[in-house]
């Protein structure tokens, strides 16, 4: 039929969504010619054909169908199909095999070729063919792969086997494809085979038994084994495989290479009519001189059961080619972990080896062979050798240079290398003049802790921050190896009250022992003067112990806390040997940022009405009470933003004083602009740079005795958060006394006699009583000081009249007079005492120091003086009341009287101009000069904003040229300020002084208007340069405010007929500030004070013109 034939399972349930077609097969030729006109001989392969039939009724080699799948009603998917003809015949190639031995694989293989109906091969067919006794005379069994695939259309067998001898055997091969049962092909039936007997014993007719070969060489004699039957006869037609092995093997036993032997060559031989021939069998461990007792190698050959084995023989060691360190264990001399500064726990040996690591022979090696050895890093010792160790604390060792070893003997055996360098991945190389044998990698460890080592940390460290690199402490051995496992040298616990071991302490030292001292102390060694006010808590700060873990001990927070130079850091631990203990490097403290203030010195000895004569000094210190000199709390501060309220309570950089404990009525005073807001009352102050090292508060002055006063210092430093603000530190004092005004000389006479002085006191004193101390017959001493005392003549005598009358009677010779100076002796104690606030209070010593304030007064020269009945000069001098020009001025002293006068030793004259006047103009107008006009206006009051000021001004009578006008009262010159961004003007160079030419501090302002030309010229440097414009100076004064001077040019001067018009403009300030009066004063110091204008101009106070404004 013409129609294909679709063979197979064509409904299949999907598995996974998966459906799986595994025998689907299609007939897609017909079966027989439509006609058996067929003219050409036979085919064996036509079978239904006509019995001529050349081409089976069918031309072409290839056909073409779909093969359709569906699911359901999807559309279909179709597949192309192209098949080739089918197989219509099997062959069985030639030649085929004809003779074999039983039990054994047939020498040749069957080949079975698959053909189409044209006898061409189906080289697409994937059936397969089985094989099966046919003829079978002896009972036998096929054994083997009876089944084989088709491949590009031949089926090989390849292992066939026949189990029994005999004649006769065939074999049929039967085709198994997957078409239906009509459409199967002949099988095929070999011609007969003949089976010999089955191999059953080896016989060796060649061996290297009781030779010596080198290693590495093929035997001389290579082994033939002879197959045969159970007849002993030779089985020729026997092709077995026969395998040759290592029987008795002495080399697995070879301690430095050690492991199985390996027979070389082809082990596996096919056997040609009855016998193996091997060609080419070698051994490449040796069996002589390898350290083994089991001597002598011998083989083994095998054919299925059947087997025979060689005698001895045995290997001797190829040339020497290479250098071995023996690496097996038990046997191994790789080197071990060591330890350090000890030998190498395991020293190496090096041998002499072939190329297959057997130890060559002593005759094999040439003569003066000598090996050296070195190391990967680090430095090689021979330990004993000539050891030489140096080193304070950690050991560097050296010895004699690590020996060069003979090697004639084949091996070389090192016994005293060591390393003092604990490290891991250490290699020894050993090298000859041409070979080189690098050891395993090993490692040395540390020896026993014996140091402590430091890092290195900071040189200097600010007081109020943690150092800026953290020691780490290293417990290492010896030679300067971290002791990395610290815990087997530790104790688990110490002592009570002693560190825990395996924890590291730290402690503060210095080098003398002494930390820094306090004032009034002298400083300590390493400690500058007065760098140190306040003892911090802790002079060393953060955690003391740090746990030490694989031998390092890491610090994160120390601090040092107190200023001074060359501090040491010691560390310690404790170990079951001992405490170990290492110092740091020297450290220096510097101070941190201020956080405060301290008193370096309090105000003391203070007496009422008096200055203090003990000064205070109040520094800035740091949060551990350092002196910080740069006494800050911002890194950009700009003391014009502060509120100017604020400042004028105290400066910025100025300590301030007041009164926070006093009795009723008490008050202080001192040097210092600053004041209390809350009663306007002067505070005394001084610049933080006034004294050695902060503010020394000066001449303090309290009001009243009393033993409750107490004062607060305090300074005001710029907020860093707000730069408009400022934070305040103080400092209280406890209460303290404020004893009662001294006794003070109130008069020292002469008596009438002039024999005797009489020093009185202005209150009751002690008679210079001091407990403890004799007054003695005479007691000038005690008294007086010994200058004073000289004058008073040979042994003058002293006594108390009463509480407030010294008596002097004086000696012979005595020279003092009405000039000599009264000295009292600086050891006296002349006291006053009194109760004063419910206490009793004794003053402060009576004193003779000239300018010392008592009692509100500073003393002068104590002088002695006559009575009151002594006679007194009278002056009486004349002169001309009416002067002409260049008329020589007379005066006439003769009518003086004195009873003892004497010529004058100075005589000096002046004008009074208050009660003289010019008759024709020539001194000055007979009226005081002044301005009739003085006005000032301003274009804005506005804080921040500019405002253009003007000046109308009319003397009545001239102001000359180079005079001075200076104005006060107002703002002062500020830099325009940007809210947004945040920001200054550039500020203007500052400039020499005009009106005082030793201050640099001036700053020019640009004058402008119709008579800014009377006015000297300058630069201004603040906003557009300007040179060469006419200027007025802005002039800071001491107390915070500045002056405007105003200087008119050298060829002009200010008329008194006109006004004087002119103008400026002036930056008002951000913040309210104390209400100012402007004023205006003239001086002319410059100029000739003649003319119609006196040199002066005394102060006029302006009219004020203030605009109309929100």
């Amino acid at each position: 039929s013409s129609t294909p034939v679709f063979s197979g399972r064509k409904t299949l349930t999907a598995t996974d969504g998966i459906a799986r077609f595994t025998d689907l097969s299609v007939e897609a030729f017909p079966a027989q010619a439509p006609s058996c006109a067929c003219t050409a001989p036979w085919t064996a392969g036509c079978t239904t054909c006509c019995p001529v039939c050349a081409s089976c009724g069918y031309t072409g080699t290839t056909v073409s169908h779909t093969i359709r799948f569906r699911l359901g009603s999807l559309p279909f998917l179709d597949i192309t199909l192209v098949l080739a003809r089918r197989v219509q015949k099997i062959s069985v190639g030639n030649p085929q095999p004809l003779v074999g031995v039983a039990d054994e694989k047939l020498a040749k293989p069957f080949t079975v070729e698959a053909r189409d109906c044209s006898d061409a091969e189906v080289k697409n067919s994937t059936a397969t063919v089985v094989a099966s006794l046919y003829d079978n005379p002896e009972g036998a069994e096929l054994r083997g792969t009876l089944e084989v695939r088709f491949t590009n259309g031949v089926a090989i067998f390849t292992n066939l086997i026949i189990s029994r001898p005999g004649s006769g055997y065939t074999l049929k091969f039967t085709y198994r494809g997957s078409a239906p049962e009509s459409m199967s092909v002949t099988p095929v039936i070999t011609g007969g085979i003949l089976i010999s007997k089955a191999v059953t014993e080896l016989f060796l007719s060649k061996s290297p038994e009781g030779l010596e070969t080198e290693a590495g060489r093929p035997f001389t004699i290579q082994p033939h084994v002879l197959l045969r039957d159970a007849d002993a006869a030779l089985a020729t037609n026997s092709y077995a495989l026969v395998t040759a092995s290592i029987s008795n093997d002495p080399g697995k036993s070879i301690f430095h290479n050690p492991g199985t032997t390996l027979l070389q060559g082809t082990k596996v031989v096919r056997s040609q009519q009855g016998t193996a021939r091997f060609t080419d069998l070698s051994i490449n461990k040796a069996s002589i001189g390898q350290g083994t007792t089991n001597s002598g190698y011998t083989l083994i050959f095998s054919y299925l059961a059947a087997s025979t084995s060689t005698g001895k023989f045995n290997i001797r060691p190829a040339s020497w080619t290479d250098l071995l360190i023996p690496s097996f264990d038990p046997y191994s001399f790789q080197p071990l972990t060591s330890i350090a500064g000890r030998p190498l726990a395991r020293q190496p040996v090096v041998y002499l080896v072939d190329a297959f690591k057997n130890l060559v022979q002593p005759s094999q090696v040439p003569t003066g062979t000598v090996l050296r050895v070195s190391i990967s890093s680090g430095v090689l010792l021979a330990d004993g050798c000539s050891m030489v160790c140096t080193g304070a604390r950690v050991q560097t060792c050296t010895s004699c240079a690590t020996p060069v070893a003979n090697a004639e003997s084949g091996v070389v055996r090192y016994t005293n290398l060591r390393l003092d360098t604990a490290a891991k991945g250490y290699t020894l190389a050993f090298n000859t003049s041409a070979l080189r044998v690098v050891s395993d990698p090993f490692q040395v460890v540390h020896s026993p802790p014996a140091l402590l080592v430091l890092t290195a940390i900071s040189q200097t460290t600010p007081a109020d921050q943690p150092l800026a690199t953290q020691p780490t402490v290293t417990l290492v051995d010896l030679f300067g190896n971290p002791v990395l496992d610290e815990t087997v040298h530790a104790g688990v616990s110490a002592a009570p009250g002693t560190n825990a071991r395996g924890t590291v302490n730290v402690r503060l030292l210095t080098p003398t022992g002494a930390f820094a001292n306090l004032p009034p102390l002298p400083p300590a060694a390493g400690q500058a003067p007065n760098s140190v006010c306040r003892k911090p808590e802790r002079r060393l700060d953060g955690n003391l112990l740090a746990n030490m873990t694989g031998g390092f001990a890491y610090y994160t927070d120390l601090a040092l806390r107190q200023v001074l130079s060359g501090y040491l850091l010691e560390f310690s631990v404790q170990l079951t040997s001992g405490t170990l203990r290492a110092n740091s490097s020297s450290v220096g403290v510097t101070p941190g940022r201020a956080a405060g203030i301290c008193n370096m010195s309090l105000t003391g000895r203070c007496s009422a009405g008096a200055p203090c004569l003990n000064d205070a000094e109040i520094a800035c210190i740091d949060t551990f009470g350092n002196v910080q000199r740069a006494c800050t709390i911002c890194d950009s501060c700009d003391a014009a933003l502060v509120d100017p309220a604020i400042s004028a309570r105290c400066a910025l950089g100025k300590v301030c004083t007041k009164i926070i404990a006093a009795p009723e009525g008490g008050l202080l005073s001192g040097e210092g602009d600053c004041f209390d807001p809350l009663d306007a009352s002067p505070l005394p102050c001084a610049l933080l740079t006034s004294g050695a090292v902060g503010a020394r508060i000066a001449n303090v002055v309290m009001s009243l005795a009393s033993p409750r006063y107490q004062l607060k210092f305090f300074t005001l430093l710029q907020d860093p958060n707000n730069l408009s603000s400022a934070v305040e530190y103080s400092y209280e004092t406890r209460p303290f006394n404020v004893t009662p005004p001294g006794p003070m000389i109130e008069s020292v006479l002469f008596s009438k006699e002039l024999h005797i002085l009489h020093i009185k006191f202005d209150k009751l004193t002690n008679r210079n009583e001091v407990p403890g101390v004799a007054q003695g017959e005479n007691s000038c001493s005690n008294n007086l000081d010994a200058a004073f005392q000289a004058t008073l003549g040979t042994d003058p005598r002293c006594s108390w009249t009463d509480r407030r009358t010294l008596e002097i009677v004086l000696g012979a010779g005595a020279t003092v007079d009405t000039a000599t100076r009264i000295l009292l002796s600086p050891l006296s104690s002349i006291t006053f005492t009194s109760e004063f606030d419910d206490t009793t209070m004794t003053s402060l010593p009576a004193t003779t120091i000239v300018g010392v304030i008592v009692d509100g007064v500073a003393t002068g020269d104590f002088l002695p003086a006559f009575s009151a009945a002594l006679p007194v000069p009278q002056q009486v001098i004349t002169g001309t009341r009416n002067l002409s020009a260049c008329q020589l001025v007379n005066a006439d002293a003769s009518l003086s009287n004195g009873h003892g006068g004497k010529p004058f030793t100075e005589i000096g004259w002046t004008l009074d101009f208050m009660t003289s006047f010019a008759e024709a103009g020539i001194l000055a107008p007979e009226h005081d000069a002044v301005f009739l006009n003085r006005y000032i206006s301003f274009s804005s009051v506005l804080a921040s904003e500019v405002s253009n000021t003007t000046l109308k001004l009319r003397p009545n009578t001239p102001v000359l040229p180079q005079s001075f006008m200076t104005i006060s009262g107002l703002p002062g010159f500020a830099p325009k300020y940007y809210d947004c961004p945040q920001s200054t003007e550039t500020s203007p160079h500052r400039v020499q002084c005009r009106h005082s030419t030793a201050s640099l501090d001036c700053i020019n302002v640009k004058l402008e208007g119709p008579d800014a030309v009377l006015f000297t010229t300058g630069s201004v440097t603040y906003g557009t340069l300007q040179v060469g414009v006419h200027v007025g100076q802005w002039q800071p004064l001491a107390n915070g405010e500045a002056i405007l001077v105003l200087q008119v040019d050298a060829e002009a001067h200010l008329p008194s007929d006109a006004d004087t018009v002119l103008w400026f403009e002036m930056l008002n300030p951000r913040f309210e500030t104390p209400r100012r009066t402007p004023a205006i004063t003239v001086s002319c110091f410059r100029c000739s004070c003649v003319g119609q204008l006196s040199c002066t101009l005394g102060e006029n106070v302006f009219d004020m013109d203030f605009p109309k404004q929100p």
